[in-house]
């Protein structure tokens, strides 16, 4: 009314087309007033943090799912194109070695995304684990001993995949002797099939090696 004093404006510090650059480049118009800020989508970010997050600030990614179809996101924190699928950007496969229309290069029930340690030569018999159905050289495949069954993407003609007939108990593909008691894992399961069947070792119990010696 009369006399009372004017309600404030709020001054608005940047539009759709100016007033914003460096760290915060984009003008948040939700905003009261309006709000520089670092990203209000992921296509305002790129290179190793594309993915805007709820503080508006683009940050690097952490998912795959973060990424979209047919992405994956690397260990840089950048977000790839992932064209079998695998969990590897093609550039992170290119650089292993590994194919990138193949989302089991090696045929052992892992696919290469999922592979431990898939740039290194576990058993140093000169092929990466990502390359290498058996990563530790003790008689079983890896994905017979991560619990794993031959998928889509595994190419039984190779012959280097055993689905595990026990999921549920699961060794370690980069140690030859998981229990360290002695024998190696593919030792104590004699059939190579994942289940401790009778007269087999357990091979994440170490008590029982020295019977089998």
């Amino acid at each position: 009314g009369p006399g009372s004093p004017a309600t404030p404006v709020p001054v608005e510090i940047c539009d759709a087309v100016s007033g914003c650059s460096g760290a915060t480049p984009v003008c948040d118009e939700t905003a009261t007033p309006n709000a520089c800020v670092g990203c209000l989508t992921n296509q305002n970010c790129s290179g190793n943090t594309p993915i805007c997050d709820a503080a508006k600030t683009c940050v690097a990614c952490t998912t795959d799912a973060q990424c979209g179809a047919a992405q994956a996101c690397e260990i840089t924190g950048a977000c790839g194109p992932d064209g079998d699928g695998d969990g590897l950007t093609d550039g992170e496969e290119d650089g292993l070695g590994t194919d990138k229309t193949d989302a089991d290069t090696d045929d052992d029930g892992v696919i290469d995304g999922q592979e431990p340690s898939p740039g290194v030569d576990s058993d140093g018999d000169g092929l990466i684990n990502a390359l290498d159905a058996d990563s530790d050289n003790d008689g079983l495949f890896d994905g017979t001993e991560l619990g794993a069954a031959c998928g889509p993407a595994t190419d039984l003609s190779k012959k280097s995949c055993t689905p595990d007939a026990d999921p549920a108990t699961t060794t370690d593909p980069l140690e030859a002797d998981t229990d360290k008691g002695g024998k190696s894992d593919g030792s104590e399961d004699a059939n190579r099939d994942g289940k401790i069947d009778t007269g087999e070792g357990d091979p994440k119990n170490p008590a029982d090696d020295a019977a089998q010696l």
